[in-house]
């Protein structure tokens, strides 16, 4: 296995890399995945899985890769971004994964040939993490090969921050079913039971402030956790008091998601609108050019709608509320002046 190229090293690690990880919750999404699997003549569907950063696609789709390959089924798996963003490379890399699942064939067969015969044995799952890293090549997997694979037996589970696909009741223009699985934060029940099952021997009052404080964020309970982990075992080294896990000044993951979802912002240009937005919530063009105090261009209004922790509302755009709760905490630790020159350029439009 070493000798595979990187390509191969990437994607496998994906689906192993979380196997260790308590997974809770998602009952929904897990119904309809096993009710596809137990279909007698299943439909070729696209599970579109989208969310903010963090929110626990790769773990969901890990975990139905493992549901897959643990009741026999054909599945494989791929990364985005391990792959070169063209047709052909997209193909090297289903090649590997083909390679790796044994679905490859023994003869010289082509990835789609072998693809082919795969469906003809079986329903074939496949997963695809980080699909945002393929929008160079999106129309092309769309009408060339989703377009390609036959109507029945294919199921291609999708992870990326944001879809722009039709409406599930619509089929895409390749007449493959798309479903959207957009992913909200844990329940409090989901996210208190995920943190009884990693740190079962804390008092209930530390366990609910964990629950509370996080807001039911699957990477910033993660985080908690391990942080918590690696503390208990410095102690059986250095015996010293347990840290406050979670301080009420700055809880110490707040900045590494902020700065988790803020890595979207490929223009630096647009930070300042999501600064307005983290102060007031929503905003449309025009209170978004009287805050930053300039006009803000139409293509970078829809620039910020691309982005995962950025809806559209009625009144304009609208910060996820948790992403909103993070990085308001976060001004706490800047400048005053960030606040006092966004509120004073609104208040000039609306004093």
């Amino acid at each position: 296995m070493n000798s595979k190229r990187s390509t191969v090293k990437i994607m496998t690690a994906s689906p192993n890399a979380t196997d260790h990880r308590v997974f809770v919750g998602r009952h929904p999404q897990l119904t309809l995945f096993r009710d596809w699997l137990s279909s007698p003549d299943p439909p070729t569907t696209v599970y579109a899985v989208s969310g903010i950063g963090g929110i626990g696609k790769s773990q969901l789709l890990a975990h139905l890769y493992h549901i897959a390959r643990t009741s026999g089924q054909n599945a494989l798996w791929m990364d985005g971004r391990a792959c070169v963003r063209t047709p052909q490379g997209f193909l090297d890399h289903l090649a590997s994964a083909l390679i790796l699942s044994d679905m490859s064939g023994s003869g010289p067969d082509s990835p789609m040939q072998s693809l082919l015969h795969a469906i003809e044995t079986g329903p074939v799952l496949l997963v695809i993490d980080n699909f945002e890293a393929l929008s160079a090549i999106a129309e092309w997997w769309t009408y060339g090969f989703l377009g390609s694979l036959p109507d029945r037996g294919v199921l291609a589970v999708l992870a990326a921050r944001t879809f722009a696909i039709p409406s599930t009741t619509l089929h895409s223009p390749a007449d493959k079913h798309w479903v959207q699985v957009p992913l909200d934060p844990l329940s409090q029940s989901e996210a208190h039971s995920l943190v009884v099952r990693t740190l079962p021997s804390f008092p209930w009052r530390i366990r609910q402030q964990i629950v509370t404080k996080t807001g039911g964020h699957p990477l910033a309970l993660t985080l908690v956790t391990e942080r918590i982990h690696a503390q208990q075992t410095a102690m059986t080294v250095d015996p010293q008091p347990l840290a406050d896990p979670l301080p009420n000044d700055a809880p110490p993951f707040y900045q590494v998601l902020s700065s988790h979802w803020l890595r979207e912002l490929v223009d630096e240009t647009l930070q300042p609108a999501v600064d307005v937005l983290t102060l007031i919530g929503s905003a449309d063009q025009d209170i978004l050019s009287a805050g930053i105090g300039q006009p803000l261009t139409t293509h970078q209004y829809f620039s910020l709608a691309s982005l995962s922790f950025i809806q559209p509302g009625h009144d304009g755009l609208v910060l996820h509320d948790l992403v909103r709760t993070y990085l308001f905490r976060g001004y706490g630790r800047t400048p005053a002046g960030l606040h006092a020159h966004t509120s004073g350029s609104l208040g000039g439009r609306f004093g």
